[in-house]
């Protein structure tokens, strides 16, 4: 009876240490893989806050470069409108509408015939 005893406590103690190793080598395992985890992530961060750091450069570029254009756009249609008969391209539609409503107003007004031809033979 001692020795099934002391032969179940080496046992025991073996089983013990087993699965005590096996659960150390999980566990170092798992900390490894949590330290690739991170490794990856912080360079998947690294990688997106380039990238966002990269478009807003391009972005603020072609800001730029859309408002020189729009300045040099500005200054040669004045210097390209200079011409008097050119001018009323610079006013805005309803301006240019009411010069139009202006100068048919001053040309002269000639009779018009409402009578059809129809009519005119009875």
């Amino acid at each position: 009876m001692l020795i099934s005893l002391i032969l179940g406590v080496i046992a025991a103690f073996i089983i013990g240490l087993v699965i005590g190793l096996s659960v150390r080598k999980s566990s170092k395992n798992l900390s490894t893989e949590l330290d690739e985890t991170k490794k990856l992530l912080t360079h998947y961060q690294n990688t997106i806050n380039e990238h966002v750091h990269k478009t807003h450069e391009i972005m603020e570029n072609i800001y730029q470069q859309f408002s020189e254009l729009q300045k040099h756009s500005q200054e040669y249609s004045v210097k390209l409108n200079l011409d008097p008969s050119r001018q009323s391209l610079l006013q805005p539609k309803a301006y240019r509408d009411k010069e139009k409503t202006h100068q048919l107003n001053n040309e002269p007004q000639y009779p018009k015939d409402y009578a059809s031809e129809g009519e005119e033979k009875q």
